[in-house]
């Protein structure tokens, strides 16, 4: 049994295609399957998806951390041996998935996340912008991990259910980092696996439309990972302690953002495993 969970964001012009495409690779390898839209639509997706045959989860629209944090409580009350997600703009080869469950099996891998860097593989030209902003989060991934990750926004990311039970998000889009950081901690014997990128054939990048609503909405909770409210509390300290008026209001302001950060964790977003549905 395979778990499918699609987080989507008004992609009503692309969740169909999808959607079809993955329920014929699921007839044609005999898998047994639930396909699950986290969805944080304003728009007909979820009408689209429930047509086709797909169960809808409604995220609470206030971001897909949200979304796909409820996706995956409900894939694991199917007690399914993978859980899969999957990006729903249409940019990944969903002809692929035959070949990353291959792979899991000889790698002996409780999670597989796809790479478009491992062996570059795009159908268009990727902006510089998203390239710049993905080697960001990419560094960001190595620092707080020690591994060196080569993608930080795969669209296709296979796990065992052991893997996403206890995982949690601070952010409300930081999911993909958020998770790899964790599982990794946990000693989940994570690899990465090459993999092709289409072009997106409907709407705009969202990240691309916004990069500073993005920075600043991510920022945070990736902090966060890389122990910065421990190294701000303790400048804060040392800046109390030099005892000028610009350190004092320096070390106020880092520490309260400190504070701030160390807190969040009180409202983070958690996978709860449903009762079963098996």
């Amino acid at each position: 049994m395979i778990a499918f969970v699609l987080p989507a964001k008004n992609e009503e012009l692309s969740i169909g295609q999808l959607i079809v495409q993955l329920q014929k690779i699921c007839k044609n390898q005999n898998w047994a399957h639930q396909i699950i839209i986290a969805d944080d639509s304003s728009d007909g997706t979820a009408q689209v998806a429930k047509s086709l045959g797909a169960e809808v989860v409604q995220g609470g629209g206030v971001g897909l951390g949200q979304a796909i944090i409820r996706g995956l409580s409900r894939a694991l009350s199917y007690k399914p041996e993978w859980i899969v997600t999957l990006d729903s703009d249409g940019q990944v080869d969903l002809e692929e998935l035959p070949a990353f469950f291959s792979f899991a099996k000889n790698k002996n891998a409780e999670v597989v996340i796809s790479s478009r860097f491992l062996a570059p593989s795009f159908d268009y030209q990727y902006p510089w912008v998203n390239f710049l902003g993905n080697r960001i989060l990419v560094a960001i991934l190595r620092l707080a991990t020690g591994r060196r990750f080569t993608d930080s926004h795969g669209g296709i990311r296979l796990m065992k259910p052991s893997a996403v039970r206890g995982l949690f998000l601070l952010g409300r889009h930081t999911y993909v980092q958020e998770t790899l950081i964790q599982m990794h901690r946990r000693k989940i014997r994570i690899v990465e696996m090459p993999s092709r990128w289409k072009e997106r054939s409907h709407n705009e990048s969202r990240v691309l439309s916004s990069i500073f609503k993005y920075v600043r909405r991510t920022l945070p909770a990736l902090l966060y990972w890389l122990h910065m409210p421990r190294w701000g509390l303790m400048l804060s300290a040392l800046l109390f302690w030099w005892n000028t008026p610009t350190s004092q209001v320096m070390a106020w302001g880092l520490a309260i953002f400190s504070l701030a950060l160390f807190l969040l964790p009180l409202r983070a977003l958690r996978v709860v495993e449903e009762p079963s549905l098996t």
